[in-house]
């Protein structure tokens, strides 16, 4: 789809790459798919074009309700980052779903002399609370030269409040965040997402922030929070000692209030 100003919005069959339909599969459909890919990024490449990707199921490790996890084929994984990283001048941005929960991340290689960046990915809650969140949707802002996003605006629909409402028109959508003001997400380029994840390792207040803001919740909402501390922690660290002293950790910052 030609969205103007040089740029083309792909829209890929993630679905066939997960091996979690493996058996379902049609063996020929990951060949046709990645034959199509490739034939759209090099027509990009020799056309000047930007893309903007979208496909369901995101590929790389994301938190779940049920722990991390990887969605794709490894063999399907590899082939299609090989292709984000040898035509990243020309993919402006991906978007994916599948999750349930709001996300970012990206793709690393060390060199030794260096690290590349590329594939920063952003998935969005959508539509469905599935794991008792709220739902949401996002909006992105480009500068004039189109390499990235800059940031975007998520906003959420309060679920209690619609649920209490005989109003069929009471919607309460809300605006929940800015990446880079409140979450301080300096761009979405994939390194500008690689240092904002590894800045939530030593800081368990902003890690707990980006948690919230996933599940589509203010950061007052402590008392909706308590359950997922167990899981969070988990998460984290399979040590008992750093187990503990996260839990400790997040309780003590629900008390004190995440202002």
């Amino acid at each position: 789809m030609d969205l103007g100003n040089n740029v083309q919005l792909l829209s890929i069959n993630s679905i066939h790459l997960c091996h979690r339909n493996l058996p379902l599969n049609d063996i020929q459909a990951p060949k046709f798919i990645f034959a199509w890919i490739l034939e759209k990024f090099s027509e990009a490449r020799k056309t000047n074009k930007k893309l903007i990707l979208t496909y369901h199921i995101p590929q790389g490790l994301f938190a779940t309700a049920v722990g991390v996890e990887t969605f794709w084929v490894k063999k399907y994984e590899d082939n299609f980052n090989a292709l984000l990283r040898k035509y990243k001048d020309n993919i402006i941005g991906i978007y994916t779903g599948h999750t349930h929960v709001s996300g970012v991340n990206a793709t690393v290689k060390d060199h030794g002399s260096g690290k590349e960046y590329y594939a920063g990915v952003v998935v969005n809650r959508a539509v469905s609370p599935h794991y008792t969140n709220n739902p949401g949707f996002a909006v992105f802002r480009y500068g004039d030269d189109l390499k990235h996003p800059l940031y975007y605006d998520e906003y959420t629909f309060d679920i209690e409040k619609s649920y209490d409402s005989t109003e069929p028109s009471h919607t309460f959508w809300s605006h929940l965040y800015n990446s880079k003001k409140d979450m301080n997400i300096a761009d979405l380029s994939p390194k500008g997402i690689m240092d904002f994840l590894d800045s939530l390792e030593a800081d368990v207040k902003k890690y707990l922030k980006y948690i919230l803001f996933r599940l589509g919740m203010k950061p007052y909402e402590y008392e909706q929070l308590n359950q997922l501390i167990e899981d969070v922690c988990t998460e984290r660290t399979t040590k008992k000692a750093e187990y503990f002293k996260c839990v400790n950790a997040l309780r003590f910052y629900m008390k004190q209030g995440m202002r």
